[in-house]
């Protein structure tokens, strides 16, 4: 046997027995897999604001439920594919949503864990108007009282939810007092505040939040039921203001000549074009409100046309289009 092919067998078999069984095992579940009844076609990687486009290989089995932890199911997948804890799937067959709650990695042959189905939907808007949605599992966590206090005047609600959700830059930065709606009634739905958002104690792998929720007052001026979002506010998208490129004469530089563009704001002055034109262009600042460009002296490039760019510090851009002409 050359050495080429006995390095070979080694790699697809392993260096020792430990790790021929390895490579057995992982062998064995690849192609098991999407045979076993309990694998599941269906299920994607859910992410705010991406395509759900990663399908994960994975048999779910042995499902549960109870009171505390809701409805819950164990998982297999290939090591290759490995979950991490705050991982969501999205079961598109089902239209089911469910938080990886456990994950362990079983000897280098595959990743098993517990998955937690999530059960309502948690809505938001952020400080520049930005909407988030994002599934999460929710559990009423009122303890010791009838959920209301009352006095002579009105009947306060009392009553604690907690839910978990996976630890992302949008949720990580939710902050005490954020509200939300969190109720089947469309009509006269139960706001809740944050009172604790615990960002560390389930800090495993991507993460889990456990965030708790007080009952709070519905306010009809800021919440918005029709958008389902408390403190409700338009968001006010940026005015573009387009750049003004002035210049002498016609939108043209003979061979060998060069113009002068000027702008009314300060601006970074940039040129676009083909490649024919590499090096035969020559863009010159003269200050943030004034550039030349200067034109090579070759008959070969007239007719052929390139842009100049202004863009101001806001990212505004302005832009015009300029033609080669033949000399005099």
């Amino acid at each position: 046997m050359s050495f080429a092919n006995m390095k070979l067998r080694m790699d697809n078999r392993g260096v020792d027995i430990r790790h021929r069984k390895i490579k057995d095992g992982q062998r064995l579940m690849l192609n098991q897999l999407k045979t076993d009844p309990s694998y599941q076609e269906e299920f994607f990687l859910w992410e705010f604001g991406k395509d759900e486009d990663i399908n994960v290989p994975i048999k779910t089995f042995n499902e549960k439920h109870s009171e505390a932890a809701g409805f819950t199911r164990q998982f297999n997948c290939l090591i290759c594919d490995r979950l991490e804890i705050g991982d969501v799937l999205h079961d598109q067959k089902e239209d089911l949503y469910w938080i990886v709650y456990e994950s362990y990695n079983r000897d280098d042959i595959l990743c098993a864990g517990l998955l937690k189905r999530l059960n309502v939907w948690i809505r938001w808007q952020d400080d520049e108007g930005n909407i988030y949605d994002y599934p999460a599992f929710d559990i009423n966590s009122t303890q010791y009282n009838s959920g209301t206090t009352e006095s002579n005047t009105m009947v306060l609600g009392t009553t604690q939810h907690q839910i978990t959700i996976t630890a992302d830059e949008n949720t990580i930065a939710l902050m005490r007092d954020k509200r939300f709606f969190l109720d089947r009634n469309k009509v006269n739905p139960t706001v809740f505040k944050i009172s604790q958002n615990d960002t560390t104690a389930y800090e495993y792998d991507k993460g889990i939040l456990r965030i708790t929720l007080a009952e709070d007052e519905y306010n009809s001026d800021t919440d918005s039921i029709e958008h389902w979002i408390c403190d409700y506010f338009e968001k006010v998208e940026p005015v573009i203001q387009p750049v003004e490129i002035t210049y002498a004469g016609e939108p043209i530089i003979r061979v060998g000549g060069r113009k002068t563009f000027n702008t009314t704001v300060p601006v970074t002055f940039s040129l676009e074009n083909d490649t024919v034109l590499d090096g035969k262009l020559t863009l010159t600042v003269v200050n943030d409100t004034q550039c030349k460009v200067s034109v090579a002296s070759d008959q070969r490039i007239i007719n052929e046309t390139f842009k100049v760019i202004a863009t101001d510090s806001d990212g505004n851009k302005g832009e015009v289009e300029i033609e080669i002409t033949g000399g005099v």
